[in-house]
Order: structure tokens, then sequence, then C-alpha cells
């Protein structure tokens, strides 16, 4: 009888022992996870990214081009046209300048402009209607050309004019009028260097004597 008691008594002493290990066991991880929680709850949270004085992140700065998107207009301004190298060859002074930064273009309006050739004068010339597409490198005017070329006084007009920075040659259409001393040639399409000192005149060509064209 002595032995079942003591049997009895241990029997419990061991299941209490394996209660308190595991009451200490869930203990510990309850006492983990309120670590973890108030780890979580006392860390501060990530920084904002600073901003610039406009509002943008320096980061959204960076990775825009400037003026990416940008449109707008300019009353009384002007415009420059550089070859690959960097040197100007092409300035324009207008009475508004609207631009489009996406599509690479200005669209001018009462324009005068200088063509530059070796880093001299080569062609002056006025239009109503200028569009310089900056990325192409092209400038076309339109509505009324007229141009002089003060090294071989040299005068001519056009419907619409356009010109190439990199073949550095000029193309007129529509109602050409070449003059060079008193001889002018006419005819539809024509095609010269930048300073006329030579030219060449297309489809169905006329020659006849006149005064100098005055386009100052």
């Amino acid at each position: 009888m002595g032995e079942v008691n003591t049997l009895t008594a241990r029997a419990h002493t061991l299941r209490l022992r394996v209660a308190i290990r595991r009451v200490s066991r869930l203990a510990t991880a309850a006492a983990v996870m309120a670590g973890l929680a108030l780890a979580q709850g006392c860390r501060r949270p990530p920084a904002p990214p600073a901003r610039t004085p406009q509002g943008t992140s320096k980061r959204e700065s960076a990775a825009r081009k400037p003026f990416a998107g940008a449109h707008g207009r300019v009353e009384v301004g002007e415009i420059v046209v550089a070859d690959p190298a960097g040197k100007r060859v092409w300035r324009a002074s207008a009475r508004s300048i609207d631009w489009d930064y996406d599509k690479q273009q200005a669209v001018l309006r009462d324009v005068q402009c200088q063509f530059i050739e070796d880093g001299k004068l080569a062609l002056e010339a006025r239009a109503p209607l200028v569009t310089a597409y900056t990325g192409e490198r092209r400038v076309a005017l339109e509505g009324g050309v007229t141009a002089r070329a003060p090294a071989t006084q040299t005068s001519l007009r056009a419907d619409r004019l356009q010109w190439n920075v990199e073949d550095k040659e000029v193309y007129a259409t529509g109602n050409v009028k070449y003059v060079r001393g008193n001889i002018a040639l006419t005819g539809p399409r024509l095609r010269a260097d930048l300073a006329l000192r030579r030219a060449r005149l297309e489809g169905g060509v006329r020659m006849q004597a006149v005064q100098p064209l005055d386009v100052k």
C-alpha cells in the first residue's frame, strides 16, 4: 500500500513538472513576442526623402530631364541652334517663340534670322513663320521668305525655305526668285549652298534682267 502511494505521488510530481515546463515555454514565447512588438512600436519610421523647394524629391529631380515635358511661350525672344561641335550656326529673333521640349521643336513668328558658316555670316533671312527642329538640327521658314547673302550680294525669295545643319545647303520651294547682280532666275524649286554662291533651279526656269532685290 505504501509503495502505491509513493508511485502515485511521483506521478503527480512528474505531471506538475511537465505542466510547469509548458507554462514556462509559453511565458518565454509570450515574452519574446511582446519584446518584438515593443521593439516595432518604438522603432522610428523611415524619414521621407528630402524635398526641393518646389516640393519634388531630390531623387525625382535627378531622374527628370531639365524642362522635360515643358511647353510655353516667350514674347520677343531669341533662339540659337548649334552644330554637333557646339558652334553656333543659326540665330534668330522673333516676336514670339512657342516651344515644345518633348517634340524638340520651337515655332517662331515674325522672324529675323542669321545663318552662320565658319564663324561668319553667310545668309540673313526674314519670314512670318519659322519652325526650328532642334533635335534634327533643321530649320523651316514659311509664309513668304526673303533672304540675302552679304558676301555674294545675292538675294532670294520663295514661299518656303528649308536648311539642314549637316549638309549646309538651303532648299527653296514655291515662286522662287534668285537674283544676283541684275540677272534673276525664277522657278518652282532651288537648291543652293548657304552663301548662295552656287544654285540649281529646276522645273521651268526663266531668266530676266532686273534690279537687285532689296530685303533689308
